[in-house]
């Protein structure tokens, strides 16, 4: 393992556990040494966005994507920036191409989803979490977010049969219980 790889390893953890600044630091270090360094570029990317810098990260995470264009993680982040930004439409390029990468990406197709919602296309946007769900069975927000979009369409049976298949893997969870109010 080499050194620079080390040293991402251990940001990555620190970033892991919370001390977002402690990792920024050592992923610019990274980047001193080897700014084609497309892992560092993005993770650097999170990072600004984390501390509330969404034009940093977008930027910085778009250089990542021109390293290396093939990583899903990449653009679904590039999406959750932009989205912050409130370019929604921008936001929902990045998801599907993101998606395009990775068909099982349930992360990506549920953010995907949630653009169409703001966007003001419920219809479409619970297929998208209906996708998420069927990626990965115990995706809470998939559920939620497909309970909300079936509500949004006009569907209240269907929404609350997703709510409470949120619920059965949630139980407790303030938000989901809220849910069941509208």
């Amino acid at each position: 393992m080499t050194s620079s790889q080390s040293e991402l390893d251990r940001a990555r953890e620190l970033h892991r556990g919370g001390a977002v600044d402690a990792a920024r630091q050592i992923y610019e270090e990274i980047l001193e040494s080897n700014p084609a360094n497309a892992e560092a570029l993005h993770l650097l990317g999170v990072a600004a966005l984390q501390m509330g810098d969404p034009e940093r990260a977008e930027d910085l995470i778009g250089r990542a994507i021109e390293i290396d264009e093939s990583d899903a993680r990449f653009h679904n982040n590039l999406g959750e920036a932009r989205r912050t930004r409130g370019v929604i439409q921008g936001a929902l390029t990045s998801y599907r191409a993101a998606r395009a990468l990775n068909l099982d990406f349930a992360q990506a197709i549920n953010n995907e989803g949630a653009a169409l919602m703001a966007l003001g296309h419920p219809e479409e946007a619970a297929h998208c979490f209906h996708d998420a769900i069927s990626a990965d069975q115990s995706y809470i927000q998939a559920h939620l977010n497909l309970g909300l979009a079936l509500h949004a369409h006009g569907d209240l049976h269907g929404a609350l049969k997703a709510l409470a298949a949120a619920r059965a893997l949630d139980p407790d969870n303030l938000i989901l219980l809220q849910s069941y109010a509208m």
